[in-house]
């Protein structure tokens, strides 16, 4: 029997609308804590939900009911239903529900857990905000104390854990007792509910854990330095340069002079010159902190090329920050890099390189650590001040869960340099050897709820001409879309081996693997990560789960928690291989692992090896990226965004840096062309639109402007196409870019100029020193001949000189021609118009815009793809909507083809001298050409 209790807290009267029906599944626990034979919670829930008819209840500014339900279950057959909504206006709405007498909490208990079914996901979908959940506990004098329990901005069921602080203990001591709960912020205006069951206190027992060791770490430097799980017999492929993160060698340049400390504790003599000039502090503010702990390290210098090395180490405790400090000069000036990030907010807060421009003469500085010998629980990045430029920030260490600090281990670098590029540090990591797949492809996935729908989508792809498809999901065939009420389904996409019962079971996913592989030609990655592991899943376990400092589990993806990296590796390692022998994928999407920085993953739990390291965490996650490549036996993409240190262990990213702002901020491409290009292959500037404009479309760019930006910066990386759907036609984002970038993305950018206002071309180097850079015009000519310009401004137009042509670019325009002459792209204007063509493998593309346009090879009005073989037969002409098309010969006959390749006859047109002339919209065409 359900038993209700209601309270409303205002002076209307209220009907209360029926909930919308739900299907018997939804009555079913979720199907994997069901495969996991998992009947009840690991800890015994201290009170009974079933009684919620006995609860006593108070709102403001709120309309809610309680009943126990079961339509929703996760543990015995009901849980407690919330039906709330908000009565409007300023004021919090929130509801108090007491127990019918308050009940004792354990007496040593340190941890409280509840179960939350979540009705939303980042306050999706609209009109759903999230809510929080409070405990409401009581000690013996009766005074009551307020605590969240649960942050519900998630969907389907979740566990939440809460660790007792010092602080709470304090206010519910003595005989603490839990009276109730509040559920706070629901702002919807419409009814929306939520479920609680499971609420447990308990003392944690943190038992010793053992995980299986790793192979050791390509590269070792310090003697002593504990390497984690990292010493197993064998050796990782990474680093692979016993220099590690330095520079690229050179000779020093003798006109460059470093000034070591006398005293190594005391870096405020630090300083460089140039050909005896005046010397300029290199690290103002920084060293060793606190200062007491640097008198027991050693700290050594010495020059490398024109670097200069900090070697700092202290195997007993107590360093808790190394700070480069920053440059001490007038005319000195930080410039952010795009994609060298740390993930801070704000486009200045990352590594930059310092201007310094001298009387005679400008040079750059960098400052980095080194991240893959370090020992640091965190980098984090400098802030610039007027007069004090910063390079970097430092290094941190943070106490672990016993109360201890590791022991310091650092190299830091600081690098002078006339050469900008000479400044770039070294990503030690080896290429990816799949660049001729993640080169040649375009990147989809999928947000796909039925196989149908999914499948239609890849063949109208591959019938339009889109051969060379990287094919994915967000995890949807993970998942059983059953509820409609939440943007996702019961099921997670993380470490995943049985595919979702609403799309035909793991026979229904096998056989859309084979369509999309097989038939349609593409290649298909499935959607897993193991940065994330949910309450519900087989593979739970607290002591699977990251622990912050101050033993509380780390929280990740909405409802789930972060793995421990020590973990993570081996179960990828025994997962993964059950996943590919059922589907056959030939590919993998392993998401998030290269989005997180590393130390927002570190893991603190003194029972693991490599614990409050960061570098734990990378080469973890690193190792894990390469078994997915050998597993799935194809490339292996990830998120992107901190995908610098993993460039060429994953085979592409996301090409994002949401946190540069790049349609705003100038477009400095060095960084990537000649550090992250070489090892890897990255796709569009984000996996969607919303990704590149986090920050929204800049002031007066108009829906058509802001895609051409976002393919013109996809050029001007060096990125392979990203397939835009969610704005406008697929057809352009694939056609513009697929056959150029096929040649740049498998070649090295050996000379990168950037324009000024005459158009005259400049190095990296010259143009910083003036600032041309920010004028985001670019030139890049690659090592097989290939030639990109692109044009970032916003308002101003590009005239240079590139490629044996003089090219005229409007802002958020490109031109592109291989070394070998068979692709060529433009996007600007034709006319006094906007316009676009392409001619590439197999194809020509045009795109008049809406207005008849004359092509180097035809004419247009609309977006049209001719797709052409080498015989008598051009295979097919599909327009998006075009209307009249003039083709560069003479047709024999034209056949009418629908959307799925059937012929419905022939076709009526005009056949001109040199030409022919279709004038029927809707259709596709397959032309036979006259002799």
């Amino acid at each position: 029997m359900k038993s209700v209790a209601f309270f409303v807290f205002c002076f209307t009267v209220y009907g209360w609308a029926q909930d919308a029906s739900c299907p018997p599944a939804f009555a079913q626990r979720p199907a994997e804590i069901v495969r996991a034979g998992r009947m009840s919670d690991d800890t015994p829930s201290l009170i009974s939900f079933a009684d919620v008819a006995n609860w006593r209840m108070e709102v403001s500014n709120a309309v809610a009911r309680i009943e126990y339900a079961s339509d929703r279950v996760i543990f015995g057959d009901g849980a407690c239903k919330i039906t709330y909504r908000s009565m409007g206006g300023s004021a919090r709405p929130y509801v108090r529900m007491f127990l019918p007498q308050p009940v004792a909490l354990p007496a040593d208990c340190d941890t409280l857990s509840i179960w939350v079914w979540g009705n939303n996901s980042y306050g999706r979908p609209k009109g759903t905000p999230p809510t929080t959940v409070h405990g409401i506990f009581e000690n013996a004098r009766g005074e009551r104390t307020v605590y969240q329990l649960a942050y519900v901005h998630h969907p389907r069921w979740s566990k939440f854990y809460v660790k007792i602080s010092p602080w709470l203990a304090g206010k519910i001591a003595p005989e603490p007792k839990l009276a109730g709960f509040m559920l706070c912020d629901g702002r919807n205006d419409d009814d929306r509910f939520i479920y609680l069951d499971a609420f447990s206190a308990f003392k944690e027992e943190l038992k010793p854990l053992t995980f299986a060791p790793r192979a050791k770490r390509g590269v070792r430097l310090f003697e002593g330095c504990p390497q984690g799980i990292n010493i197993a017999e064998g050796k990782l492929p990474f680093p692979n340069t016993p220099r590690t993160v330095l520079p690229p060698a050179k000779k020093p340049n003798p006109a460059l002079e470093y000034r070591i400390p006398q005293n190594p504790m005391d870096w405020s003599s630090l300083a460089f010159r140039w050909q005896g000039g005046d010397w300029v502090p290199l690290a103002h503010g920084g060293g060793i902190f606190p200062a007491v702990a640097a008198k027991d390290a050693k700290i050594e210098f010495h020059r490398d090329g024109d670097s200069l090395v900090c070697d700092v180490v202290r195997q007993t405790p107590g360093i808790e920050e190394i700070r480069f400090g920053a440059v001490a000069y007038s005319d000195a000036e930080a410039i952010p890099i795009p994609f060298w990030s740390y993930n801070e907010k704000g486009w200045t807060n990352r590594p930059c390189v310092v201007t310094v421009r001298l009387p005679n003469v400008t040079v750059f500085v960098s400052a980095t650590p080194d991240w893959t010998q370090s020992n640091a629980s965190e980098l984090f990045a400098g802030r610039s001040a007027p007069g004090l430029a910063a390079a970097n920030g430092g290094v941190r260490y943070k106490k672990k869960t016993d109360g201890k600090r590791n022991g310091c281990f650092e190299r830091l670098i600081w690098t002078v340099s006339e050469n900008f590029t000479s400044t770039l540090p070294t990503i030690p990591n080896p290429p990816s050897p799949w660049k001729d797949v993640t080169g040649t492809h375009a990147w989809h996935a999928l947000w796909g709820h039925k196989v149908a729908t999914c499948r239609d989508f890849w063949h109208g792809l591959k019938r339009r001409g889109m051969k060379k498809i990287f094919a994915s999901d967000y995890g949807t065939f993970w998942s059983d879309h059953r509820d409609s009420v939440i943007p996702y389904g019961e099921g997670t996409g993380s470490m995943q081996t049985f595919a979702a019962v609403d799309k035909g079971g793991d026979e229904g996913f096998r056989d859309y693997v084979a369509y999309v592989t097989g038939k349609i030609g593409f290649r298909y990655g499935p959607y897993n990560d193991y940065t994330d592991i949910y309450p519900i899943q087989a593979e739970w376990s607290p002591d699977n789960v990251s622990r912050n400092p101050n033993g509380s589990l780390q929280t990740a993806w909405t409802g789930g928690y972060s793995p421990k990296p020590v973990w993570a590796v081996s179960a990828c390692e025994r997962i993964a291989p059950v996943a590919q022998a059922k589907f056959k994928f030939n590919g993998g999407y392993c998401d998030v692992h290269t989005c997180t920085a590393p130390w927002s993953r570190t893991d603190y739990d003194a029972r693991v090896p490599g614990a409050g390291t960061f570098a734990q965490t990378f080469y973890a996650y690193g190792e894990l990226l390469l078994l997915q490549r050998k597993i799935w036996g194809g490339p292996v993409y990830s998120e992107g965004g901190m995908h610098w240190m993993y460039a060429g262990l994953a085979d592409g990213n996301y090409g994002q840096d949401q946190s540069y702002d790049l349609p705003r901020n100038p477009w400095l491409v060095d960084f990537n062309l000649k550090r992250i290009h070489p090892l890897s292959c990255d796709f569009g500037m984000g996996h969607n639109l919303n990704m590149f404009y986090v920050h929204g479309v800049p002031e007066g760019v108009g829906q058509e402007q802001a895609i051409d930006r976002f393919l013109a910066a996809t050029a001007a990386f060096g990125h392979s196409p990203y397939l835009i759907i969610n704005w406008t036609n697929s057809a352009r984002s694939y056609f513009l870019l697929q056959s150029l970038a096929s040649r740049y993305t498998r070649a090295d950018g050996v000379e990168i100029r950037y324009a000024d206002a005459a158009g005259a071309l400049h190095s990296v180097s010259e143009a910083v020193a003036k600032g041309t850079h920010r004028r985001s015009q670019i030139v890049v000519q690659y090592s097989d001949g290939t030639v990109i310009a692109a044009n970032g401004a916003m308002n101003e137009t590009l005239c240079v000189s590139a490629g044996g042509k003089r090219i005229t670019l409007p802002p958020n325009g490109f031109w592109g021609l291989s070394g070998d002459g068979e692709a060529e792209s433009f996007l600007g204007e034709i006319d006094g118009h906007r316009a676009e063509w392409a001619r590439g493998d197999g194809y020509l593309y045009y795109n008049g815009r809406g207005t008849f346009t004359h092509f180097p090879d035809g004419t247009a009005v609309d977006e049209i793809v001719v797709r052409l073989k080498e015989s008598d037969i051009t295979e097919e002409v599909i327009p998006t909507k075009a209307h009249r098309i003039e083709l560069p010969f003479v047709a024999k006959e034209v056949r009418k083809l629908d959307y799925f390749g059937k012929d419905r006859g022939p076709s009526e047109f005009t056949a001109r001298e040199g030409c022919t002339v279709l004038e029927e919209p809707l259709f596709s065409w397959r032309i036979t050409r006259a002799n």
